[in-house]
Order: C-alpha cells, then structure tokens, then sequence
C-alpha cells in the first residue's frame, strides 16, 4: 500500500520530505513482518531447524552474492536464489529468501535509502513467483522458471521505479502528476520504466534466467530432497516400510495438536 499509494490515491501522493520519512517507519515494519514469518514458519515446520538451515543458507549466498557478483547495469543474479527457494519450498519459503536477503544486503553494503521497502517487495515477489511453480515436478519447474525469471525482472523494475518515480518533477509525458487519474499514471509509469530502464530490468531478468538455468536443476532435486517435497503428494501418499511408520506419523501429529490445545489430553 505505502508503494502503490501514489497511483491508488494520486491527489494525495507525499512529497519527497514525506516519502522519505515514511519509508523509515515502513522499512522498520518489513524487518519485524520478514521476523516474524521466519518464527511462524519455524512453528508450522513442528520446530525442525534443519530443513530451515537451507533457506538461511541461501539469505547469506544471496547477501554475498549481492556483493561479489553484481557489476551494476543490470548484471545481477540476486532473484535466481528467491526463485529456487520459491520452487522448492513454496511461496513463503520463497518470499523469506528474497525479502531477507533484500534487507540483509543493503545492510551490509550501507545502502539504506528510501527505495529500500520497495527493493525488499520486488525480490520477495520474486520468491512468491517461484512459488507458483512449487506444485510441477522439478524438470517442468526448472523449465518454466527460465523464462518467468526473464520477465519477472521487467515487472521488478516498474516495482523498483514506482519507489522514486512519485517524487520526481513532472518534466514530461512519462512523469507523475498528482491531478491526473490512477489508470493515466500508470500508463506514466510503464512508459517512465520502458524508456529509463526496461534494458537493466531485462539484463537483470535474463541474469537470473541464465543462473537458474544452469545450476536450477541440480539445486532444486537437492532442496526438494532435503525438504522432503514431492509434488502431488501428500504426506499421507509417501510410501511406508510398514504400517508402524505411517502409525507414528499420525501420533506425532496428534502431540503437535494437543502442544497447541494446551491442554494435554483435552
């Protein structure tokens, strides 16, 4: 909502001053959402920190990636890992990794500016994108993620653009101006983002394309193994040794539940 205000809301969009001092307050409010979902994810995995030791592995590979791969003009390759992460885990799963390593990487590189609520949005996004794709087998997912990878950076940049484009003076046909309607706005900012950086949105789209396409497969077969995923499948549907196993499968579920009554035996 904070990002999207301007065009829902144009004859009340902030000024510079203001944009700047609520992005503060919003950022603040991302850090303890992305804690937040990170503990709630820890719960529904019935506490196991072993499976989501792969996805803080990939928050500190992106965070790293951020600072020795990147070489600026759209070379970047930070929305491959949200994506994989999206692929094998689902949308949250995927979300967490893009949005975290957002957030972490400006930290680092003390790059704590006013975009960065936005930045945070675009590579979640990115994430929840592969998280539409959760549910194909892994070949069929790595297939389709190449090519959503490419567009999805496109979309990422108008993300990226509507975090300044609001502030700046109205100096011509693609600019924001607050009297005009929501759907004329937006028709601004898609030209805005066609003409100033549709080229790094797309090198950066077919960045992250090309690593997933390389090195997609192998690591989505190995997180979906950790993670013991398989697609189609329930927990119910995964075979046995023996009636014993799928017996002790429901009991724990059954100790999960009555954790959370707080009632043992009610």
């Amino acid at each position: 909502m904070f990002l999207f205000a301007p065009i829902l809301w144009p004859r009340h969009a902030a000024t510079a001053e203001q944009y700047a001092d609520e992005s503060l307050l919003v950022l603040l409010l991302a850090a303890v959402w992305l804690l937040i979902t990170w503990c709630c994810l820890w719960l529904d995995s019935y506490r196991d920190s072993s499976a989501l030791s792969w996805a803080v592995l990939m928050v500190v590979a992106n965070t790293l990636i951020r600072q020795l791969l990147n070489a600026g003009g759209g070379f970047e390759f930070n929305y491959a890992l949200p994506m994989l992460a999206g692929l094998a885990g689902g949308a949250p799963v995927g979300f967490l990794v893009g949005g975290t390593s957002a957030l972490l990487s400006h930290l680092t590189l003390n790059l704590v500016t006013t975009p960065m609520p936005g930045q945070i949005l675009a590579w979640g996004l990115f994430g929840l994108l592969g998280g539409l794709l959760h549910k194909l087998p892994s070949v069929w997912a790595w297939l389709v993620a190449c090519p959503v990878s490419v567009a999805g950076g496109v979309v990422a940049g108008v993300l990226l653009n509507l975090t300044g484009w609001p502030t700046q003076e109205p100096e011509g046909s693609y600019f924001f101006f607050p009297m005009l309607d929501s759907w004329t706005n937006l028709v601004r900012l898609w030209g805005y983002s066609a003409s100033t950086s549709f080229g790094w949105d797309l090198a950066r789209g077919i960045c992250s394309g090309i690593l997933i396409a390389v090195v997609g497969l192998p690591a989505l077969i190995k997180l979906r193994a950790v993670w013991g995923f398989q697609p189609q499948l329930t927990e119910f549907d995964l075979p046995a040794e023996s009636p014993d196993e799928k017996l002790k499968l429901h009991e724990k579920q059954l100790d999960f539940r009555e954790h959370w009554k707080g009632k043992p035996g009610e």
